[in-house]
């Protein structure tokens, strides 16, 4: 600084103030005894440059996006509890249908056909699947197709195949678990044969195991209605994760820059060191300002 608008013993005080900020990296320090003014006023001067260096557009808020994330993750939870609510009523109304008459389901074959999109690429896939039931429960269960298959893709949905349809077979429900690495066409296979069991429901005579069969009936759909509810707020939560990431990407940069421009200010760039000089000039009636 050659010029300002202090007097100059004054001035050349205070300006060690600005080795105590680089110092601290805060303007948080205490002013130069006998130059309280002119620390005041560099003080004001660095605030007002780092609060123009920090801004974010407005359409950055990581707060909301925080916030929106918190509500999603809650609202993700709460689907969760409530597919293994639907999971256990569905399980146990099997067994009272099965108890209350000698088929649950009628013998034969059914086919069942379910859409599902792949979050990955956001794919849709169409999966259908030959249901045989005999003595009233799930024989055997066979994918006839599943389209478009890319290059890749059959190691993910041989792996589906192989964990979820025995076990379907075994538990004769399709509560079971999703083959993790596989979770999307897992779903796919016990969303289709769900369909095929609608159509193998036993209409029995006997009012007792209509009711059965029909509470059945509403809890599959019931549980189907659910676990798209919770495919659509996992997309939705894909993408706010996407737009928080981007924007932490940026404050961390933005950040990093405010502290290469406050810890290097003897070497720093003409550009960043005029824009804090600038700052100065307006606050504090300098003059004029060289940099090096």
């Amino acid at each position: 600084v050659i010029e300002n608008g202090d007097d100059h013993d004054y001035f050349e005080k205070a300006k060690a103030l600005i080795q105590s900020i680089i110092s601290n990296q805060s303007t948080k320090v205490d002013s130069i005894s006998g130059a309280t003014f002119s620390s005041n006023g560099i003080k004001s001067a660095v605030r007002a440059a780092l609060k123009k260096a920090s801004s974010i557009s407005e359409g950055d808020n990581s707060e909301e996006l925080n916030q929106e994330l918190s509500k999603m993750r809650e609202e993700n939870k709460k689907l969760n509890e409530l597919i293994k609510t639907l999971n256990n009523k569905i399980e146990k109304l099997e067994r009272e249908s099965q108890n209350a008459s000698p088929k649950a389901y009628k013998d034969g074959n059914y086919t069942g056909v379910n859409t599902y999109v792949l979050d990955v690429d956001g794919t849709e896939r169409s999966l259908s699947v030959d249901v045989q039931i005999s003595d009233g429960k799930i024989k055997n269960i066979s994918v006839i197709s599943i389209k478009p298959i890319k290059n890749g893709d059959a190691i993910f949905i041989d792996k589906a195949k192989e964990g979820t349809i025995p076990n379907i077979i075994e538990k004769n429900t399709t509560s079971v678990d999703a083959v993790s690495g596989a979770t999307y066409t897992s779903n796919g296979i016990k969303d289709a044969v769900n369909d095929a069991l609608k159509k193998a429901v036993n209409p029995s005579d006997n009012t007792d195991s209509k009711d059965l069969i029909n509470k059945l009936k509403q809890s599959i759909e019931d549980k189907e209605k659910v676990e798209k509810e919770k495919k659509t707020l996992e997309t939705e939560n894909t993408s706010l994760k996407e737009q928080n990431t981007s924007l932490m990407s940026k404050v961390e940069e933005l950040q990093k820059k405010i502290k290469e421009m406050t810890s290097s200010i003897p070497s720093t760039t003409k550009a960043i060191h005029e824009n804090i000089m600038s700052t100065l000039n307006s606050v504090m009636g300098i003059e004029k300002v060289k940099t090096n």
